[in-house]
């Protein structure tokens, strides 16, 4: 059973899943490109989903729950998430470890949001600016070139004329 097809808003059960690692990486697209092709190294079936506020990376492969940490800490998972579940594997409470969520309310907007799968290697490296400011530029470019193209034959013509006036 794959991420995404599980019917309730949690993936996994109550304890830990010993066939998957779910890593959760916020803001960093890089960190996201980094955390997958080493995830790819590590095994083949990797998944990718895209969250409103960053990636989850989820492995499908056997593990042990110290494994399972210590690829979440080496692949960069989010480190509060990871304090927490450390910290219940220590206290010996193994109880929702390594818990993902595809589906999350915001508050603010009263809208359901959801990962959604995504291939990191085909996004667009894009830029947030906006194209009107590379136009802009583009003109203020061109009036600058503008300017020392005339400037230039000014100046040959002022060198023009100085040479005539000193020549009897």
């Amino acid at each position: 059973m794959k991420f995404l097809d599980s019917p309730k808003l949690v993936r996994g059960n109550a304890y830990h899943v010993p066939n998957r690692i779910g890593i959760d990486i916020d803001w960093s697209y890089l960190r996201a490109l980094m955390a997958y092709f080493n995830a790819k190294y590590i095994c083949d079936d990797v998944e990718v989903y895209k969250t409103r506020h960053g990636y989850h990376i989820i492995l499908y492969t056997e593990n042990d729950v110290m494994t399972n940490l210590k690829v979440r800490a080496t692949l960069g998972d989010d480190q509060v998430r990871l304090s927490l579940d450390e910290n219940r594997v220590l206290c010996k409470i193994p109880f929702r470890i390594d818990v993902l969520f595809n589906v999350k309310y915001n508050f603010k907007s009263g809208e359901w949001g959801r990962a959604e799968p995504t291939d990191l290697l085909s996004l667009p490296f894009f830029s947030r600016v906006p194209r009107s400011y590379y136009v802009e530029k583009m003109r203020k470019l061109e009036r600058v070139k503008e300017l020392i193209r005339r400037w230039g034959t000014h100046a040959k013509k002022k060198r023009r004329k100085k040479g005539k006036k000193g020549v009897p």
